[in-house]
Formats: structure tokens, sequence, C-alpha cells
């Protein structure tokens, strides 16, 4: 990871976005994630708002199993679901991509089971990113 914020980490890779975005899918699909939405938020606002946007995409990522032994633990932790990872073009073939840190986003539960949940997400975030 050479990118962080306050509630989330990535990398920023030289390639280009489709590519990039392709490679993100397959890299979650290997971490057990399911794409439950994605976005295009470059053409939402040229639609919704007739705005030109850089080229951005929101992959809404859940891993079912983790997610079935969270909410079993916590039924309203479906308000957070699903774990999100943008993917934004910098300019022509380089390309940042962010994932959401669970940890530091939902971590605000005291249930310790809960809390061990969200650090495997975070790492298979993690891994998904890594090899992108």
């Amino acid at each position: 990871m050479d990118k962080k914020c306050p509630y989330g980490f990535g990398k920023n890779v030289e390639m280009p976005f489709d590519e990039v975005v392709d490679r993100v899918r397959a890299t979650l699909r290997e971490q057990q994630f399911k794409l439950m939405s994605e976005i295009d938020v470059t053409r939402r606002f040229k639609e919704d708002m007739g705005m030109d946007f850089r080229r951005y995409r929101i992959l809404g990522a859940c891993n079912p199993h983790v997610a079935y032994k969270a909410l079993s633990t916590e039924i309203d932790m479906g308000l957070l679901f699903p774990c999100n990872v943008a993917i934004y073009e910098e300019s022509p073939g380089k390309t940042t991509v962010m994932a959401v840190d669970p940890v530091v986003v939902f971590g605000f539960n005291d249930s310790v089971s809960l809390q061990n949940l969200l650090i495997q997400i975070r790492d298979r975030l993690k891994l998904a990113i890594d090899k992108v």
C-alpha cells in the first residue's frame, strides 16, 4: 500500500483505468468477494447534472461468509455493507485504487468477534489491492 487516507488505503499504479478496473474485479474474486454494486461516477455526473468528471468507478464488494457472520453478530451491520473500492484516473495511464478500511469505518462496536471479522475483511481487501 502506498496511499492512505484516514478511512482507507490503496495504491497508485501505472496502468490504464479500464485495466485496473478489470484487475480489481479479478483480485476481489480471488479473495472471495462478490460485487454487490458498481457505480460509474463519471457517467452519473454527466447524465444527472451534465457535468464532466474524471474516470471514477466505485465497486461495492462483499464477502458473503464474513457478512453472514457479521450480521449474525450485529444485525444492523447491514447498514454499513458493502465495502467500497474506488478506482479513479489520475492521468492517462495512471490510476489510483482505494479501499475502505473496515476496521476504522466500522470498528466502533465493542464486540471482539466483530472486530476479528473486520480485521479479516481488511486483510483480504489489502491482498486484493496488493495484487493489482
